[in-house]
């Protein structure tokens, strides 16, 4: 997960114009997934950052859905 992190930012930063094309949902295919991906982010990366630096799992507050 933390690869594809990496991946989205880097489009997102280098790649504007694609990144933009790419999350309108009236013309991307594939822009529906990519919003749930960045909530789904919204919710997970928080807890993936405070489990690195406390050491110990961190409960997700709500359950994933897929």
């Amino acid at each position: 997960m933390v690869d594809d992190a990496v991946h989205v930012s880097m489009l997102s930063r280098y790649h504007p114009r694609e990144w933009a094309a790419a999350l309108n949902i009236d013309e991307a295919p594939a822009a529906h997934r990519l919003e749930y991906c960045l909530d789904l982010a919204l919710d997970v990366i928080p807890h993936l950052v405070m489990e690195a630096l406390d050491g110990t799992p961190t409960l997700f507050t709500k359950p994933l859905a897929f």
